[in-house]
């Protein structure tokens, strides 16, 4: 049962007893009384029943305040055992948490570690391939140098045919000249 409909049960049991009281109340009291056994010359039977109403009324009021007492020690206990009960839901939705927690760490943790792993490996398979390319370079280097040395070796060697043939064909061109003349002087 919660504190409030705890509060209502107590509220309208204290409005009840009010209301008695109340009308108790309208009853008059001791002085009242008295004034008014002098007034009727003591008349017996009004004052039995006077005596008779307030001891009921104080028997009503001894029963609301042990009423009341109840009231006030089932409430305390009630209490008692909410709070015990709302001490043990805190801790366990602290060891829950706390477990979540340090489920999550060891997650990120782990996380972590494998990203270093990886990491690690990434460095490695690059440091591998740069030095794959660096070779691979180099051969292509090599090999452009090579075939450059020998292009230029080739048109160095063209370049010399040629101009011993140019040579060649200037000396036969002087040659057929010369015996062309020889021919038409003779």
């Amino acid at each position: 049962m919660t504190m409030r409909g705890k509060w209502n049960i107590w509220s309208s049991l204290l409005k009840s007893r009010a209301k008695k009281l109340k009308i108790q109340r309208l009853v008059p009291n001791r002085a009242e009384c008295r004034l008014d056994l002098e007034s009727r010359n003591k008349d017996l039977k009004s004052a039995n029943q006077l005596e008779r109403r307030i001891a009921k009324a104080k028997d009503m009021y001894v029963s609301g305040v042990q009423c009341m007492k109840e009231l006030a020690n089932t409430l305390r206990q009630q209490s008692i055992i909410d709070s015990e009960q709302m001490r043990l839901n805190i801790s366990t939705h602290a060891t829950a948490v706390g477990n979540f927690l340090a489920r999550m760490v060891s997650e990120a943790e782990q996380v972590l570690n494998d990203i270093l792993k990886s990491t690690s490996e990434l460095k490695k398979l690059l440091a591998f391939s740069a030095k794959l390319q660096k070779v691979g370079l180099e051969r292509s280097l090599s090999s452009a140098q090579a075939m450059s040395r020998t292009s230029i070796d080739f048109f160095k060697n063209i370049r010399m045919h040629v101009s011993q043939f140019i040579k060649l064909m200037e000396r036969i061109h002087i040659e057929r000249k010369f015996v062309l003349r020889t021919n038409k002087l003779l």
